[in-house]
Order: C-alpha cells, then structure tokens, then sequence
C-alpha cells in the first residue's frame, strides 16, 4: 500500500499596503474617480501619493484563541471583524511582535473603523480591511500595524515602518490570505 503524502500546515500570506495622499483634495479626487483601489494596489500612479508596502505580520494569541476559533466555532457573544466591529490599529513602537502581546506597544495609536464596505472578503480566501486616516489624526512615525475588533482583540500584529505621517490623508490597507 502507497504510504500517503503527509501535508500539514495552513498559511497565512498578510500584505498591507498605505497610500499616502498629500491632501484631502488628492484623496477626494481618486476616490471620485475610481482610482483609490488600483492606487492602492499600485495598478496606477496619482501625482504626489506614495504607496509603501509591507509583506508579513504574526498572529496573535488572543485573536486566535478570542477571536477566530470562536467565531469559525458560531460562539455566542463574539464580536465580529465585520464593517461595524473591525479596526485597523497604527502605533509609533517598534518593539519586536510577540505572539503573546495584546495590544500595539506604541505610546501614540490610534484605532480607526472600517472604510464603508470593509472588509471584504469571499474570494481568494482571503480578507481585506481598510480604514483612511485624515489630515489631524495619527502623525506620527507608523511603526506598527493591527486588525482589532472593538473588543479590543486585536488578531495581528506586524512591525514596519511605514512612514512617518504630517498631515495627508492615509489609506491603510491590509488583507489576510488563508492556503
């Protein structure tokens, strides 16, 4: 009898991606265009907008234990990662990611709700969050990065620096892809 292949292992593939508008009037303008998503993915340039991206993060304990397992299992009493639950978190720290860390380590962060439509996800088995940060929020250096819930479980988190942020409007994105 042929002795059966042995494959075990599910991974994770994270890319998260910030596009940096200079104004409120650049952001408007590709938004009203229809070009915020191919910017984003860095299909098409838009004068002044950089994009950074960044490949990788770890998951955390909490969101896997809190967070995922409970919701795959239907629990009762879970907060979802869906558009009125989820949060893309930023913070300054660039203190190395723990699997047993709770929470983004910076002692500026900020947590912002989904953009309208976020996440998505059904596809590619994948999910994708996104959340835009205006002119007076987080300025700060982007060190981190986080998918968070409004229960404060925060499923990821990666460190990178993504840039240091004056003004502007930022687009973060971040999309998880299960094989």
């Amino acid at each position: 009898m042929a002795e059966l292949e042995k494959k075990d292992g599910a991974k994770i593939k994270t890319v998260a991606r910030v596009a940096k508008f200079p104004t409120r009037e650049a952001y408007e303008a590709a938004v009203k265009s229809g070009l915020l998503d191919k910017i984003i993915r860095q299909e098409v340039k838009a004068e002044g907008v950089e994009v950074t991206r960044v490949d990788g993060n770890i998951l955390l304990n909490e969101g896997i234990n809190q967070g995922i397992w409970p919701l795959v299992a239907g629990a009762s009493g879970v907060t979802p990662y869906n558009n009125a639950n989820a949060t893309l978190g930023v913070g300054d720290s660039d203190a190395a990611e723990s699997a047993s860390q709770t929470d983004l380590q910076g002692t500026n962060k900020l947590y912002k709700g989904m953009d309208p439509g976020y996440p998505t996800y059904g596809t590619d088995q994948k999910i994708v969050f996104r959340a835009t940060f205006n002119e007076t929020e987080a300025n700060w250096t982007w060190n981190e990065w986080s998918i968070s819930n409004t229960a404060n479980i925060n499923l990821n988190r990666k460190v990178a620096n993504l840039g240091t942020k004056n003004g502007g409007v930022w687009v973060l994105e971040a999309s998880l892809q299960l094989s």
